[in-house]
């Protein structure tokens, strides 16, 4: 039982955190394959322009992004960093937060910082819960 509570907070920091950025670049590459073949917004408007000879109205613009015929852009920003700072050092991810929260360039940024700080407080709450009452069941 005390091996488990000692590989607990490894299992937590290293393997949980790689394996959830694992998942969530799978589905990013899925995005990047399936968007491959299609043109980009501009692209297709040129097209559009070129084949009929006006620009395209916002409904048709509307018809072929919901069919398909245009690459939606996704944004590609991993803010996993900061999280990851603000996981380490709590106080530094709470003032990333603070100041970022009104800029707009630096928002997210800010945001994934504060959640790292989050839980990291969540996480050492949650450890020393369960360390007090180790020592509580083992002294009595």
């Amino acid at each position: 039982m005390a091996t488990l509570i000692t590989l607990l907070p490894i299992i937590i920091i290293v393997i949980l955190p790689t394996l959830i950025l694992w998942l969530k670049n799978r589905k990013k590459m899925q995005l990047v394959i399936e968007n491959e073949k299609r043109p980009t917004k501009k692209e297709w408007t040129d097209y559009f322009e070129l084949v009929n000879g006006r620009e395209p109205s916002q409904d048709e613009f509307l018809q072929a992004l919901h069919q398909g015929e245009i690459q939606r852009e996704y944004e590609t920003n991993s803010y996993f960093g900061w999280g990851f700072l603000g996981f380490l050092i709590p106080l530094v991810g709470l003032v990333l937060f603070l100041v970022w929260q009104g800029d707009l360039q630096n928002a997210k940024k800010g945001r994934a910082a504060g959640q790292g700080a989050l839980v990291s407080v969540i996480f050492g709450l949650i450890v020393v819960g369960i360390y007090f009452a180790w020592i509580y069941s083992v002294l009595n």
